[in-house]
């Protein structure tokens, strides 16, 4: 259960195989703004049914460090109070971005899962490409790091950030998107796979035109290896996940949007809404 809604924080993102790096990583952010939250719902699936098990926000705002104006942005996970007799998870992720190019300055991530906690904290010097390491887990000593980095790395909250600023709609069917990223104090060349655009309902939200990728799993206690987990985004200019779907080494997870506030753009993917509404 644990790494079930652990994989709702940081919902398509994933360890992946390695490959070329990114040549660059110049963007330009179209689809999001400070004052930005987005709401998830995770299922879980065992055989027929599926289970509504925890939630999970996402929120942008603006903040300072060292008197200069930075992007905070803010994952936040928890199992709804009639799954914490079962197992109680409270995960917060944040990271504090450079408003223009996304890159990371900083990053905390602190998780409290049953009797499991991890608490990681990284600083960023772009200057040197390093990150300076401190972390301490459950059972395992505080330890402090110094991780060689490359110009275009970035954590595993702010990649999902800058995945939203790719024109997607340029690349070819089955064209792969390389993003390199630092996860447990190694750095990991990744991708994700164009598979075009469609449309896909969301249960109790409504129907949107999507651009859909593949992401490619490396075998893990989780996951089997492949490109088994989908997800959809809208395929306007705020380029907001709407669904994640994935199997798992037991049953499959689904991860489905059920509130967007302070959009920077029209969301004009939204064809049909649901009857609830």
């Amino acid at each position: 259960m644990n790494k079930i809604v652990i994989l709702t924080i940081i919902y398509f993102f994933f360890t992946g195989i390695i490959i070329a790096q990114p040549s660059n990583c110049n963007i330009s952010n179209n689809a999001f703004k400070s004052g930005e939250e987005i709401k998830y719902i995770v299922s879980y699936n065992w055989g027929l049914i599926w289970i509504d098990a925890g939630a999970a926000v996402f929120k942008t705002k603006d903040a300072k460090i060292n008197n200069n104006n930075v992007l905070h942005l803010i994952g936040a996970g928890t199992t709804f109070s009639y799954w914490d007799w079962f197992f109680k998870m409270r995960d917060i992720y944040q990271s504090w971005v450079d408003p223009v190019n996304l890159k990371p300055l900083k990053y905390n991530r602190d998780i409290q899962d049953g009797e499991y906690y991890i608490k990681v904290d990284y600083d960023f010097n772009r200057d040197k490409n390093l990150v300076y390491s401190a972390s301490e887990r459950t059972r395992k000593p505080f330890k402090r790091d110094t991780i060689k980095i490359t110009p275009c790395t970035y954590d595993v909250l702010s990649i999902i950030y800058y995945a939203r600023t790719i024109d997607y709609l340029k690349l070819k069917l089955n064209d792969t998107i390389p993003i390199s990223v630092i996860m447990d104090n190694e750095v990991f060349n990744i991708y994700f796979r164009y598979k075009g655009v469609e449309n896909k309902k969301v249960k109790d939200f409504g129907t949107f035109n999507c651009i859909r990728f593949g992401v490619f799993l490396v075998e893990s206690d989780l996951f089997k290896e492949g490109e088994d987990m989908d997800v959809w985004v809208t395929n306007d200019k705020n380029k907001i996940p709407v669904l994640i779907e994935s199997p798992i080494l037991i049953g499959s997870i689904k991860a489905r949007i059920v509130e967007i506030n302070g959009a920077k753009n029209t969301i004009t993917s939204l064809q049909k809404t649901s009857s609830f509404f």
